[in-house]
């Protein structure tokens, strides 16, 4: 998976699993207890999905400086 934001290449993950639910708070229960976002905040963001998932991502690395984006404008993002 490569890590995008406002035109630019910041690096890139493994996206190993992705775990699905079926409601919005079950995710945010599970995946946002302890982080920096608040739980209301994942729950409201979340609330609108038809089917709320969470992305497993390991071995991230950051690449050391920002890549211009040479490809096709972007269609899916995911803010983290």
């Amino acid at each position: 998976m490569l890590l995008y934001c406002e035109g630019k290449l910041l690096g890139e993950a493994t996206c190993d699993r992705w775990d699905l639910s079926r409601s919005a708070d079950d995710i945010a229960r599970r995946y946002w207890q302890g982080s920096a976002l608040s739980y209301e905040a994942a729950q409201a963001y979340l609330e609108d999905a038809r089917r709320p998932g969470a992305l497993h991502l390991t071995s991230p690395s950051r690449y050391p400086k920002p890549q211009p984006w040479q490809g096709a404008p972007v269609q899916n993002f995911l803010y983290l």
